[in-house]
């Protein structure tokens, strides 16, 4: 199973596996190495591909690399020593002058190499010994064995002929016995016993014949059974004389001197049978101790032989036993190893053989499927995966081991349940003969990549986007021959020219000379001083628009190793700007001429007003003294409002000439210490502070530049009106407070948006607070309080011209703040003045 995409060979450098074996006889550690190929898990499989030995290295030796400074040799490779796998590392190099040819990845090949002579078990010593052994404990052995047999056979035969002979010699005198007393007695019990005898002789002299036929044919044998058989004639007659009743003829015939002449003869033959069987067993006993002396013999000479072959072998075995445990426990260092990197990767490695059963898989690759090792081999794909991805996976199986080629796939893979994306690398294996006998894959989770190249080309296509639909030219140039790779709408719109007509393209084929040589010039700077250079203004000439004005930025992009490699641009159009600069410059003069005539004639207008309006009073005044009196009281009433009129008309002018003063009077910016200034003006509101039995409670406020008289103004007219406008039967309280702050922390503190718009995050300002518990004001009413000749009560019950908070408001103005309130109606008034500690300019 698995997947993934083709990987670049290039100039890559691959290795491959190799498997060597030795031919000994089989054991369980033996067959264990066997099938080290079968079991990943309990044999980690090797299987990574390698470099060809250079030209000249021997069968079975690796490149050692010993670090700087030591010598890098030619070495015997695990494979030789433990005919295990051998492991050809990637960078190995070959000793200096040996060239390592370099080959395209390939399959994996399981290839079968016969081990050195002396690392083979000794079969032939062994083989050799067990001969030896064989053939001296066997023959030898064998020839004792049938010559005991054959002696105790016999000495059983002759041992059985003397039994026959003596049993011969005891019937034959049973039979003479019978005969004298069936002569002496006449009693036919003893002629029948006679009988019976002679019936026992034949059947004794039948067994000797057929124990001893040789015997039985020589000439003493016929020469007893002649004699035999005359004595048995002459002892028949003698009963055939007892049976008539002649017992003395028949006594006669027994004791006559040939009876007893036959019977001498047939004990003498007799004898002579015995001395021959005793010479004829003497000679066969002595054949047969001859034969086995002379196996004996050869015992003796070849056991000390068979002892030295034997140490021999034994020495043999040793010295292999010996070196076959130093290359198993090499082979089970090496496996150690290669099970914890096997266990210690994070990619997933599996082996299926050639009916794609898994035959060993890693932990990681178990961990997936939520199952151990154990429980994976021995199955396949359809076992763990839903059907049609199963046969996906095999197919991919199949078509690696048909084409006997590496194949890198990606595709979507199921861990658990949880689907994610894989990049497998499967390659088939194949033994010594070239057949392939499975493949091997290994794959790793992509899932995280995948998510991070999706969301980068997301992030691209967004970012493309964003600089094609940018309402400013945007460009990219390459830095080794300045010519553009990028060129947005915006590009296209302001200079006529698409981007199929500039890519690939230089200044010099687009722009006129002049401008070409300029931007190359600016181009080049950027590229020496590696940092962003400013245009301000630089001019393009455009068919069909002039003369365009544009303000441009260009920055070096650098590659990973820091070297600058493309020139990013980004121009503005500013020609319309530059225009309505200019038209606004225009405006602006025009407008600070007319503030200024405004402002004069304000003061002028205030000032002469201010004659005529004294007249009116000065009458007014002699009028009332002199001729009130004459009056009715419809004139005194009149006179009255001509004379209040003619006070409040005198107010405003005097209101309207310090409005006008604050800036056309207005005096330079200096160090004022705000606390100095309010104890001032604490001095002169004294009197009213007694009248409403007020109280005010200052604190430590900051110095700062600003125009004392105008300071001296403002704390006047806010301290003012919260005595003023105090609640009836409640002495005011005014509280006085500041703190300093930086123009990053305005938004909290409440500055308006457009104070803190173009102020650096760091500038200090001062925030002023003056707070009353008087009657306090409706905030829907905030504007309307800071506008000339405004107010919120009647003149009846509050004095006053409705010009204080408006000088409050310019004054601010003047200095870089603002003012504002924070009121409800009832709870009384905080008024918040926010002004820069330090003046940019302190004339001002």
């Amino acid at each position: 199973m698995g997947s993934s995409q083709t990987l670049p060979t290039g100039s890559r450098r691959h290795s491959r596996l190799e498997t060597c074996g030795t031919e000994r006889p089989p054991s369980k550690t033996s067959a264990r190495r066997a099938n080290c190929a079968n079991s990943l898990h309990h044999q980690p499989f090797r299987g990574v591909p390698a470099l060809e030995q250079p030209a000249g290295a021997a069968s079975g030796n690796i490149w050692i690399e010993k670090g700087p400074g030591r010598r890098s040799t030619w070495g015997p490779s695990l494979a030789d020593q433990s005919c295990g796998v051998a492991f050809r590392a990637a960078e190995a190099r070959p000793p200096q002058g040996m060239p390592l040819p370099r080959r395209p990845p390939g399959p994996v090949v399981m290839a079968t190499k016969n081990a050195s002579n002396k690392d083979r078990f000794p079969h032939r010593p062994l083989t050799l010994a067990v001969v030896l052994t064989l053939l001296l404990f066997s023959v030898p052995g064998w020839q004792l064995l049938r010559s005991y047999q054959d002696y105790y056979e016999i000495y059983r035969h002759f041992l059985s002929l003397h039994s026959l002979n003596e049993t011969q010699q005891r019937l034959d005198d049973a039979m003479g016995a019978a005969a004298r007393m069936a002569a002496a007695t006449g009693n036919p019990e003893w002629e029948a016993r006679y009988e019976h005898c002679a019936q026992q002789l034949r059947a004794a002299e039948a067994a000797a014949q057929a124990q001893a036929p040789q015997m039985f044919h020589s000439a003493p044998a016929r020469r007893a059974r002649q004699i035999n058989a005359r004595m048995e004639a002459i002892e028949r007659q003698a009963l055939e004389l007892a049976r008539v009743g002649d017992r003395d003829a028949s006594m006669e015939l027994l004791t006559s001197d040939e009876y007893e002449r036959v019977r001498t003869q047939y004990a003498n033959q007799l004898e002579l049978l015995a001395q021959g069987l005793r010479l004829e067993e003497e000679a066969r006993l002595e054949e047969q101790f001859s034969r086995a002396s002379l196996a004996a013999g050869i015992l003796l000479v070849g056991i000390p032989l068979l002892l030295l072959t034997w140490l021999a072998v034994t020495r043999a075995i040793r010295r292999h036993l010996a070196r076959r445990e130093a290359a198993e426990a090499a082979l089970r260092e090496s496996e150690e190893i290669n099970r914890t990197l096997l266990a210690s990767l994070p990619q997933r490695v599996f082996y299926k053989n050639r009916d794609l059963v898994f035959q060993g898989v890693n932990e990681a690759f178990a961990r997936d499927l939520g199952r151990s090792p154990e429980q994976i081999i021995g199955h396949d794909d359809r076992d763990f995966f839903p059907p049609e991805l199963a046969e996906k996976y095999r197919a991919d199986d199949l078509r690696v081991m048909q084409e006997r080629k590496i194949v890198t796939l990606e595709e979507r893979n199921l861990a658990r349940g949880v689907e994610r994306f894989v990049e497998v690398v499967k390659a088939p294996v194949m033994d010594e003969r070239g057949e392939v006998i499975g493949l091997v894959g290994l794959f790793t989770d992509i899932t995280e990549k995948k998510k991070a190249q999706e969301e980068i080309h997301r992030a691209q296509s967004f970012l493309n986007t964003v600089i094609e639909n940018l309402p400013i030219m945007v460009f990219i140039k390459r830095a080794e021959d300045r010519r553009l790779v990028l060129w947005n709408k915006a590009g296209e719109r302001l200079t006529g020219k698409k981007s199929e007509e500039v890519l690939g393209k230089t200044d010099e084929e687009l722009f006129a000379p002049e401008e070409a040589r300029h931007f190359a010039a600016v181009d080049q700077r950027v590229l020496e001083e590696r940092r962003l250079v400013e245009i301000p203004e630089e001019v393009l000439r455009v068919p069909g628009k002039g003369i365009r004005i544009l303000r441009t930025q260009k920055i070096p992009i650098f590659d990973e190793w820091g070297r600058p490699c493309h020139v990013l641009g980004i121009a503005e159009d500013i020609t319309e700007q530059k225009r309505a600069a200019e038209k606004l410059r225009e405006f602006a003069a025009r407008l600070a001429e007319n503030n200024r005539e405004l402002q004069e004639f304000a003061y002028a207008a205030s000032h002469d007003l201010q004659e005529p309006l004294r007249k009116v009073r000065a009458f007014g005044d002699r009028l009332a003294l002199k001729y009130r009196e004459q009056l009715g009281e419809e004139g005194k009433d009149y006179l009255d409002r001509m004379l209040n009129a003619a006070r409040r008309m005198q107010m405003l002018i005097e209101a309207l000439l310090v409005y006008s003063r604050i800036s056309t009077r207005a005096k330079p910016f200096v160090t004022v210490d705000l606390t100095g200034v309010v104890r001032e003006v604490l001095s002169d509101l004294e009197t009213r502070l007694e009248q409403t039995q007020g109280q005010v409670e200052l604190e430590p406020l900051p110095t700062l530049e600003a125009d004392p008289t105008q300071m001296r103004q403002l704390f006047q007219n806010l301290i003012g009106n919260a005595l003023k406008f105090h609640q009836p039967g409640i002495p005011p309280v005014v509280k006085i407070s500041a703190r300093v702050l930086a123009a990053a922390q305005g938004g909290e503190a409440g500055f308006s948006e457009t104070l803190r718009e173009g102020q650096p995050h760091d500038r200090l300002f001062c925030q002023i607070q003056v707070a009353d518990n008087g009657i306090g004001f409706d905030e829907q009413y905030l504007e309307r309080i800071f506008m000339v000749f405004q107010r919120l009560h009647g003149r009846e019950a509050y004095e006053g011209s409705g010009v204080g908070l408006a000088i409050c408001r310019k004054i601010a103005q003047r200095h870089g703040g603002e003012i504002t309130a924070r009121s409800r109606p009832g709870q009384g008034a905080t008024f918040l003045v926010h002004l820069p500690l330090r003046q940019s300019g302190l004339p001002a």
